[in-house]
């Protein structure tokens, strides 16, 4: 089965030459990785959290029970789906 790690963290990302914000990041980019899978596939997704604030993991496929549709992952917390 495939698995898809993504870690949440917070980066400085250039926006105009010599500019630089405060981002979140998933995997150090924005916008982070897409995961792609076709109908049928299955997939494990691995989040940590290495930010200072709670991180939502949505999911929009089946086969997650509709109350776990949407993940609160603490700060330092690593979610297994």
């Amino acid at each position: 089965m495939p698995c898809a790690s993504r870690a949440a963290s917070k980066i400085q990302r250039e926006i105009t030459p010599g500019q630089k914000v405060e981002a979140f990041a998933y995997n150090g980019t924005v916008p982070g990785p897409q995961i792609r899978v076709t109908e049928g596939d299955r997939v494990r997704i691995n989040l940590e959290n290495e930010l200072d604030q709670p991180r939502r993991l949505h999911a929009e496929w089946q086969g997650i029970p509709w109350k776990c549709d949407t993940l609160n992952v603490a700060p330092g917390e690593r979610w297994d789906v």
